[in-house]
């Protein structure tokens, strides 16, 4: 979400002169002190338009597809339940053993549980070794 708010101040910040009277894009005229001031050509409106361009392509590539999977992401914790089997993000497959507003009890085996941030489960498992095969081993 803050990536989102950084790029629309920015696009604020690029897009602020175009619309601001007498600012940017002045001919002659106003050098001279006449007070008539001349739009130099490309200026204006049509020199937005690559900025609007990039901005739209940032969208569709970046932050559309994040905001996607950060849903999904929420809508899997808040139906975690007891007696799921997950993956937690440092790799330790658990059962959910209790569940709380914002912690979670796993149960790692029998007898050995531990409290984790709800944020801490990657994904809910059917299978632990298709789940295992599915996380990216990293590169040598």
């Amino acid at each position: 979400m803050t990536l989102l708010i950084q790029a629309q101040t920015q696009l604020a910040i690029l897009i602020a002169p175009l619309f601001q009277e007498g600012v940017g894009g002045v001919g002659e005229g106003a050098a001279e002190g006449t007070g008539a001031a001349t739009p130099t050509p490309g200026g204006g409106l049509m020199g937005f338009l690559p900025f609007l361009a990039i901005g739209m392509i940032f969208w569709f590539l970046l932050l559309g597809p994040e905001r996607k999977r950060q849903k999904q992401r929420t809508a899997m914790l808040a139906q975690l339940k007891k007696g799921d089997r997950v993956l937690t993000t440092s790799g330790m497959f658990a059962s959910v053993a209790q569940i709380h507003e914002h912690v979670v009890t796993l149960q790692l085996a029998d007898g050995v549980r531990v409290k984790a941030a709800r944020w801490a489960v990657q994904q809910v498992v059917e299978n632990e070794d298709q789940a295992a095969g599915e996380v990216t081993e990293p590169r040598r």
